[in-house]
């Protein structure tokens, strides 16, 4: 028998994939009635995965509950002191995108100095044959760019 998790809210279809797998997953968001679902299943849950938080009336519903588990970088929807209460372990995926939160920060840092928002709203509004090529933006070469603060995120921009 499949340990019991609940799942608060939907995920990447992947994950769900996963978790099935490997879990009896019930999905609080799907039930028709997740009062009772909770008053049916809870006291067999152990976990939950999440990538929309966790109340403390939730971690309440849960006697058994071991661990949540945030599908995210941070807690802030998770009410971790009603976890710390019941000796709840939290987690959540804190480098994982690191790498693409960074490379999307340098694109938009481009775009913006470029102007090419501006630029696709010139177009598409046509203004190309009307008006003629867009005026000219700065370029980059030899520019500087600050990053304000060395975290996970800074670092990986620098």
């Amino acid at each position: 028998m499949k340990p019991e998790i609940l799942m608060p809210g939907p995920m990447l279809q992947s994950c769900m994939d996963a978790l099935d797998a490997a879990y009896t997953v019930h999905r609080l968001w799907a039930a028709p009635d997740p009062a009772a679902l909770l008053a049916e299943a809870g006291p067999r849950v152990r976990a939950i995965a999440t990538a929309k938080g966790c109340d403390a009336a939730l971690i309440a519903a849960l006697p058994k509950l071991e661990v949540i588990a945030s599908f995210g970088v941070g807690y802030d929807s998770v009410d971790v002191g009603a976890a710390q209460a019941r000796g709840v372990r939290v987690t959540n995926t804190p480098d994982v995108l690191n790498d693409a939160v960074a490379e999307l920060t340098i694109g938009l840092m481009v775009a913006l100095a470029r102007r090419l928002p501006q630029a696709d709203a010139y177009v598409r509004a046509g203004r190309w044959r009307a008006e003629g090529v867009m005026p000219l933006t700065r370029q980059l070469t030899g520019a500087k760019a600050g990053i304000l603060g060395l975290g996970r995120i800074g670092k990986e921009i620098a």
